[in-house]
């Protein structure tokens, strides 16, 4: 994953844990990429691959969830997947 994109998502993540509350929403998004210089803020959250996540999520054993309607949720639990625990839902 791109530099930027990383420390993006280092920042909300950073943002998260400093409120106590792992919901943020696009707005949160859009003003952190914006720092970062993020060209498409609506792809940085999304990953396919753990090992692509920044080194603090993989770390704190944490992963991004899209809640909808741009809400997302960072839950603890990553290392504790399965292959056949994972879904794709496509819309």
């Amino acid at each position: 994953m791109d530099n930027k994109k990383n420390k993006a998502i280092t920042e909300i993540f950073e943002i998260c844990m400093n409120k106590n509350n792992l919901l943020f929403d696009n707005d949160l998004v859009k003003q952190v990429c914006n720092k970062h210089n993020v060209g498409n803020p609506f792809d940085t959250t999304k990953s396919d691959r753990s090992d692509k996540l920044p080194e603090v999520l993989r770390e704190k054993d944490y992963f991004i969830v899209h809640l909808g309607e741009g809400g997302k949720l960072e839950p603890e639990g990553i290392y504790s997947l399965s292959e056949s625990d994972v879904v794709r839902v496509h819309r």
